[in-house]
C-alpha cells in the first residue's frame, strides 16, 4: 500500500465529506435532484403546491414541486415546474452554496454581470438581473440567504413572492 493508495483514499474521503449541498442546477431536470440526494446521503423532503400559494390546499394536480435538501451547512430548495425543470432555487445557511454548480448554464451570465458591476468597499446584498435570470443574495457571517430564478420557466400564475 503505497503513496497512490493513500492519495486515492484521501480523495474519496474529501469528496464524501465535503460540505457542499447536493443539487440540480437552475434549468436542469428534476431527476438529477434525486440522484444527487441518494448518492451523497442528504436529507430530502418534497412539497407540492399551486402557483397561487404554497399554503393552498391541493385539490387538483400541483403546479410545481419543491425539493428541500438539508445538511449541516444549510438548506437548498429547488422549485420544479410540471415539465420537470428546476425554475428557481432558494438557499439559507452558514455560507452561500457554490454558485457555479447551482446556477449551471446561467453561471456565465452571473460572472459577466459581476465583473462589470462597480465594486464598493464592504459587503452589500447582491441583486443581479440578466435577460434570463434574477439572483438575490445577502447575509452576514454564518447567516446567508439567496434565491435565483428564471421567470420564463415559472408555472402559470407563479409569482416571485412564492419563493421561500
Amino acid at each position: 500500500m503505497g503513496q497512490n493508495f493513500r492519495k486515492n483514499i484521501l480523495s474519496v474521503f474529501i469528496f464524501l465529506f465535503s460540505g457542499t449541498l447536493a443539487h440540480a442546477s437552475l434549468g436542469d431536470l428534476e431527476q438529477s435532484i434525486d440522484n444527487d440526494q441518494q448518492a451523497l446521503g442528504f436529507v430530502s423532503r418534497k412539497i407540492e403546491g399551486h402557483a397561487a400559494s404554497l399554503k393552498t390546499a391541493l385539490s387538483k394536480a400541483p403546479d410545481f414541486k419543491v425539493h428541500i435538501l438539508s445538511s449541516a451547512k444549510g438548506e437548498l430548495r429547488q422549485y420544479v415546474n410540471k415539465d420537470g425543470i428546476v425554475f428557481a432555487l432558494t438557499w439559507a445557511g452558514n455560507s452561500h452554496p457554490d454558485l457555479s454548480q447551482i446556477l449551471g448554464t446561467y453561471y456565465s451570465e452571473y460572472q459577466n454581470q459581476m465583473e462589470r458591476a462597480p465594486r464598493k468597499p464592504g459587503r452589500y446584498p447582491v441583486l443581479l438581473q440578466t435577460p434570463k435570470m434574477t439572483l438575490h443574495q445577502s447575509g452576514h457571517m454564518r447567516s446567508v440567504q439567496g434565491k435565483a430564478y428564471d421567470p420564463s420557466l415559472f408555472p402559470k400564475n407563479f409569482v416571485v413572492e412564492n419563493l421561500q
